[in-house]
């Protein structure tokens, strides 16, 4: 192989990984709660899941690390969240925390956590896994027991 196209593929390499991450991580500073959880349900329709892994917050990437999910498992998740309606996001005092809900969803529709990770808002599935408990017919609750710094979105409940 000649240096030419060796340098070449490097270059075509190069471009497509670029395109790749740019892609992936399109987050942007001026993305709310809502528009994350869309651009994440995007990323599970996709049925990659390294690039619903981009909408994780870093705690959220560490405790998913590792764990296998299925295109049929990201697909069904998708819709799930999908068929629950119209968004409502509610934001701490600080604007550091937000929970989107679902209020006209049915009561599957759990609540969804975030964190500001820099000026970009990050799913917190790490906390979401502390405190958000589902029956036998997987309806969600807050377990009061566990402290939580999202507590602020439940105080009417």
């Amino acid at each position: 192989m000649t240096l030419r196209v060796f340098t070449g593929r490097v270059f075509v390499c190069v471009l497509l990984l670029s395109c790749f991450v740019f892609y992936a991580h399109d987050c942007r500073a001026e993305d709310g709660p809502k528009d994350i959880l869309g651009k994440y349900v995007a990323a599970l329709e996709s049925g990659d899941s390294t690039l619903a892994d981009r909408y994780y917050s870093e705690e959220t990437y560490k405790v998913m690390e590792g764990r296998r999910v299925s295109v049929g498992m990201m697909a069904r998740e998708a819709q799930t969240i999908k068929a629950c309606g119209e968004m409502l996001s509610i934001k701490d005092d600080a604007g550091n925390l937000a929970v989107v809900v679902f209020p006209y969803g049915p009561p599957t529709c759990s609540p969804y956590f975030f964190l500001r990770e820099g000026r970009i808002w990050r799913l917190d599935f790490a906390a979401m896994m502390q405190v958000i408990r589902f029956d036998q017919s997987n309806r969600w609750r807050i377990d009061k027991s566990v402290k939580n710094p999202y507590s602020f979105a439940f105080e009417t409940q």
